[in-house]
């Protein structure tokens, strides 16, 4: 999708096609979340309850077709751009002698692209953007130059949710920080990015005049690597995986086949494991469990942000 083609996007968006999108814009919030499992959640097939989510998924569109990057940056890229990862500069995750001065290969967002955001601050919205960016760290590829009125970003790939802010490994940690409108900020000591984020942009969602729309991009570090949550998030589903990986696997098929998501002769694939659940120990097993239940607690932070058409006493905003 070229920048013409981009802009008539947004354009359909903006402009619907009832009376009443033409008297009022909606406001639009895309939320993403990091590596998560497409059945981790519950409208997909998820053994956790994800309430807000699930409400999201019957009241709206959903979709089990579609084409995508396997990989965080490039999907990134593409789902705000609406181009191919490579046209917006995100041909891959670091660089290589292969592709080091190669078009395509610049890993940060170039200006063969526009983002939904320049498109909808043009049309007079108030652009906010709270969560990981990885889409580039040079002038020119930053979330402030790329549309978005306001941005709290984490600007690197992965790091610790919590306020030690730990990167995942050496090729990480020079990029590895918090931004807040362009200045780097530090982190409190009861930092956890997926209540910091989601807090944040309520905020801001708060502060804007209620007649001027508002376009949210709330990108969620979590469940990416380290997969971490706060105690009393984990320990409301305690032993709901102890259990093991397989079975949860095989329960999961059998759920998604029955939302009709998959084929009811659709073979299992092989399931590739570095080890047996039987042959983990005691203590593995209980330590894997224990991360599998993290992903419970975010769906708390995607309802912050996402509410009841009709407004609520949170953002004191319609959807």
């Amino acid at each position: 999708m070229n920048k013409k083609a981009m802009a008539a996007a947004v354009s359909m968006i903006l402009a619907g096609g009832a009376h009443a999108a033409q008297q009022e814009r909606p406001n639009v919030i895309v939320i993403i979340a990091d590596d998560m499992g497409y059945s981790d959640i519950s409208p997909f097939g998820g053994e956790i309850p994800t309430p807000n989510l699930q409400a999201m998924a019957e009241q709206g569109m959903r979709m089990s077709q579609y084409y995508t990057s396997p990989m965080s940056a490039p999907a990134r890229s593409m789902l705000l751009t609406g181009n191919s990862n490579q046209q917006a500069g995100m041909g891959g995750m670091w660089w290589y002698d292969s592709t080091i001065g190669k078009e395509g290969y610049e890993l940060r967002l170039t200006d063969r692209v526009t983002t939904m955001a320049e498109r909808f601050k043009d049309a007079g919205y108030n652009t906010l953007m709270a969560g990981k960016w990885h889409l580039g760290f040079v002038p020119g590829a930053t979330p402030k130059d790329r549309g978005f009125n306001h941005a709290f970003a984490f600007m690197g790939g992965g790091t610790s949710h919590f306020n030690d802010a730990i990167p995942l490994g050496t090729v990480e940690a020079f990029h590895t920080y918090y931004t807040r409108d362009g200045e780097r900020v530090s982190l409190p000591d009861d930092f956890y990015s997926s209540e910091a984020y989601a807090r944040q942009m309520n905020s801001w969602i708060k502060a804007t005049p209620k007649e001027q729309p508002v376009f949210a991009w709330l990108a969620f570090t979590a469940p990416h690597d380290p997969l971490q949550a706060p105690d009393e998030w984990i320990k409301r589903f305690k032993g709901q995986y102890e259990q093991g990986y397989a079975e949860v696997y095989r329960q999961r098929i059998a759920r998604l086949k029955a939302l009709g998501i998959i084929h009811d002769d659709t073979p299992l694939p092989h399931l590739e494991l570095d080890k047996e659940w039987e042959a983990l120990t005691p203590e593995q097993q209980k330590y894997t469990a224990k991360v599998m239940a993290g992903i419970c607690g975010d769906d708390r932070q995607y309802g912050r942000a996402n509410r009841h058409p009709d407004g609520d006493a949170e953002t004191n905003r319609a959807r």
